[in-house]
């Protein structure tokens, strides 16, 4: 059977139709318009341009023809908690929709609370305490809900359920181009219930703090609490400043730093038992220029220094640095002796 050709023309539909009860086959000379559908439950069979992607309706619903991963959409929602103090009655909440729905489409979907509203995006719930209440999202495509998703509201009394209100957590900080600048709230994890605010002194204005090359290591932070303006106590952090890229090697630099540790070192099995300690073990230099050096006395060469059991524990050492060979200023450390394996006894 041969395939006969076919122009669109509006006297000749009624002759196509015709036709095509016979015919398995159509070509047409030009472009058919597919438009879109409304019904939600059309026979199946049924095609359709939704605007993005051509469907077909199957007894299953409609499915794409093109059969790409990308027409694919995911909907879900979340729940989602209220922090509030009850202690002097009811409160209000205003809930919006994108707190609560995550859409993952090709197309452009709309979210409702409402099954009768699509554009019903923001939910007043009254709560006059703790309570768990399930609530839907209605997902909407071109007028009709496609699909729906449950959550919960859970209400929470903070005026009897506050927990720990605060941590000062230590932070890993990155130089980008051997800079940055973090805020304190980068290192605080608060309680939902928390109406503490944090600060790096004791203007509580204080909130940003910028780190570059010369910070470099680890670092100890003060941060400052405050409570409805008041100031309320301290806590701290130890933090470590790195340079991943490696972007402060290839700055020009002005001077160099030091620090002055406190180790802890274990006596070794000598006869007698001792432990040798360079200077270096206690001071580290961020050299720089190559400038600055350490020694244990106002000898630039005294760079060494050996204990014994009579040294086990604490010991505070004077650190004297030079620059350029000239004394320049000294720092104070605290090293520790330790005989763990029992050889002085």
């Amino acid at each position: 059977m041969n395939m006969r050709k076919y122009a669109l023309l509006p006297m000749l539909l009624l002759a196509m139709t015709t036709i095509l009860l016979s015919q398995e086959q159509l070509e047409v000379e030009g472009a058919i318009i597919i438009e879109n559908s409304s019904d939600p439950t059309p026979s199946v069979g049924t095609i359709r341009w939704n605007g993005n992607d051509f469907e077909g309706f199957t007894n299953s619903g409609w499915k794409s023809l093109t059969g790409c991963d990308c027409c694919q959409c995911n909907f879900e929602c979340q729940d989602i908690e209220l922090f509030n103090d009850y202690s002097n009655g009811a409160i209000t909440d205003q809930i919006h929709i994108n707190s609560i729905a995550n859409v993952d489409c090709y197309r452009s979907i709309d979210v409702s609370f409402s099954l009768s509203n699509p554009m019903d995006s923001v939910l007043s719930y009254i709560s006059s305490g703790p309570n768990t209440v399930s609530q839907m999202v209605y997902y909407w495509d071109n007028g009709i809900v496609v699909d729906s998703c449950s959550f919960d509201i859970i209400a929470i009394d903070c005026s009897t359920n506050q927990g720990p209100l605060f941590a000062c957590n230590c932070l890993m900080i990155q130089l980008v181009n051997g800079v940055v600048t973090v805020n304190v709230n980068d290192f605080i994890q608060t309680s939902p219930c928390s109406n503490l605010d944090f600060s790096f002194s004791a203007n509580q204005s204080d909130t940003l703090r910028t780190f570059n090359c010369t910070n470099i290591g680890d670092i100890q932070i003060t941060f400052f609490v405050f409570e409805n303006g008041i100031y309320q106590q301290n806590c701290f952090a130890i933090s470590t400043v790195i340079d991943p890229t490696g972007s402060c090697m290839a700055m020009p630099c002005n001077s160099d730093t030091y620090t002055c540790n406190e180790p802890v070192f274990n006596m070794t099995a000598t006869n007698p038992p001792s432990y040798t300690i360079g200077i270096y073990d206690i001071v580290d230099i961020d050299v720089c220029t190559g400038n600055l050096s350490a020694a244990f006395s106002a000898n630039p060469a005294d760079q060494f220094r050996t204990y014994g059991c009579t040294n086990v524990g604490d010991i505070q050492i004077t650190i004297f640095i030079f620059n350029n060979g000239v004394f320049l200023e000294a720092c104070f450390s605290v090293i520790t002796i330790l005989d763990p394996s029992g050889l002085c006894q």
